[in-house]
């Protein structure tokens, strides 16, 4: 910046990555300064993963824990106001040490359970009572990543569906037992025995249908629809679950704008988030561009130059890392280039690029016309489509 007063206005850019700020001061007609500032990714060496996933993972468990005692005491709660049982000390595991609630589970389905018995079955199946996806989205994107801890969930819920079915089980306590005999849980990592709610839904259901005709005095129609719901997935203590954030509630989870306090940090215009975004673009010399953007959607991260005799195709044109490759492709026929970038990582190179400009206050790999002229397209953009930025 220079030492005396700059009248005209100033706009003031950033682009903020997880390993480097850039920074730009522009005036109306020519760029004041620029720079960026590198720094160490907030992840681990080993893994990559997020310097917070521990707090995060640990800040889950809680919350789940919470949650979990909280639906357990509305349940205690509800048996005793039903004359279930008297005390609810008697749900205590230490209260019933050798005899296990799978086991119950299943003689449920052929012999009348006393008071206690039956208020251990529907205790074990609200605490334990299977994985459920909270939305369809959640779920398509489980199935598209196979070998992530989504994708093994979902594999390990179809298993167990498959077994149930090929093999006749009447409950998957039933199919637990008999195929699990000496561990009934899953193990990290592992969701070979995972069972989704719906299952267990069906089997809580069936459970109440064979009490009613044992003559149990506790397994009556009101107490199951207390329990279960109506049968939409969402009402009854079984299928309670928090309701996602919205409107004011939202809200209050949003920080305010450093600079503009009256304002959140996160635009609320309703296509401003998730938007997906593509277009043609047109230049002097005749040639043509497509492109397309998007937030969350996995779009392909790549370029294709085409030309009369073939064309080029790059895997990575943003930040090409070792092993990113180049093909050209003509006539039918390929070649392959592999890329070796010198010096380590590419934000650190283009970085020192910058730092060794700053003498001559600009940088021959990316002069101040591209700079311009690639925002004089982006505003091109953004009138062609109607999108008004404040």
């Amino acid at each position: 910046m220079h030492d005396k007063p700059v009248t005209e206005p100033l706009t003031f850019g950033f682009d903020i990555g997880i390993a480097s700020v850039g920074w730009a001061v522009l005036a109306p007609n020519r760029i004041v300064a620029l720079g960026v500032r590198a720094f160490d990714k907030a992840e681990t060496a080993k893994e990559g993963e997020s310097l917070n996933l521990t707090r995060r993972n640990a800040r889950l468990m809680r919350r789940r824990l919470r949650r979990r005692a909280w639906r357990l005491k509305q349940l205690a709660r509800l048996l005793r106001r039903h004359g279930v049982i008297e005390d609810v000390r008697v749900l205590a595991p230490a209260h019933h040490p050798s005899t296990s609630p799978w086991r119950l589970r299943v003689d449920g389905l052929d012999r009348k359970l006393n008071g206690e018995e039956w208020a251990r079955v529907l205790y074990h199946l609200c605490k334990h009572r299977g994985f459920h996806w909270i939305s369809r989205a959640e779920e398509k994107k489980a199935e598209a990543d196979s070998k992530g801890e989504g994708g093994k969930v979902k594999q390990g819920l179809a298993a167990t569906a498959r077994l149930m079915h090929e093999k006749g089980y009447r409950t998957a306590a039933e199919m637990v037992l008999s195929e699990f005999p000496d561990a009934q849980r899953n193990k990290q990592g592992d969701y070979g025995k995972a069972l989704s709610r719906a299952l267990l839904s069906e089997e809580l259901a069936l459970l109440f249908q064979c009490q009613r005709k044992l003559g149990n005095p506790h397994a009556t129609s009101e107490l199951e629809r207390e329990i279960l719901g109506t049968g939409d997935r969402k009402t009854g203590l079984f299928w309670l679950q928090k309701p996602p954030l919205a409107g004011a509630d939202l809200l209050k989870m949003l920080g305010r704008c450093t600079f503009e306090r009256a304002e959140y940090r996160v635009r609320r215009h309703p296509r401003g988030y998730d938007a997906v975004g593509a277009g043609l673009l047109s230049f002097p010399n005749g040639f043509t561009a497509s492109f397309a953007t998007a937030v969350h959607q996995e779009l392909r991260n790549g370029a294709v130059v085409y030309g009369r005799k073939g064309r080029i195709e790059l895997d990575s044109p943003w930040v090409p890392g070792p092993g990113a490759t180049v093909r050209l492709v003509r006539q039918g026929s390929s070649e392959e280039f592999r890329l070796h970038p010198q010096g380590g990582d590419l934000y650190a190179m283009e970085a020192d690029a910058v730092a060794a400009s700053l003498p001559l206050r600009e940088c021959p790999a990316m002069p101040w016309r591209d700079t311009l002229e690639n925002m004089r397209a982006l505003d091109a953009l953004r009138r062609s489509s109607g999108l008004v930025v404040p």
